[in-house]
């Protein structure tokens, strides 16, 4: 989990907040979690084939916490 940034970022797009997981040494972006605030559906999106599976249930785990 040390390699990647622990740091949640937030996005809002009109009615869609999300978090996002970033890789510290290259800055892309591994991860996705995002929510429609009118239907309350979250969605994951994942943009490397092998993410580890602790970063996964941080990420969720923020989700959780902070949508």
């Amino acid at each position: 989990m040390n390699e990647y940034n622990k740091t949640v970022v937030s996005r809002m797009l009109g009615t869609v907040s999300g978090l996002e997981v970033q890789h510290i040494e290259s800055h892309e972006q591994v991860a996705e979690v995002f929510e429609d605030s009118e239907t309350g559906r979250r969605t994951v999106n994942l943009f490397e084939i092998d993410v580890p599976l602790e970063v996964i249930e941080w990420l969720l785990a923020e989700a959780r916490a902070k949508l």
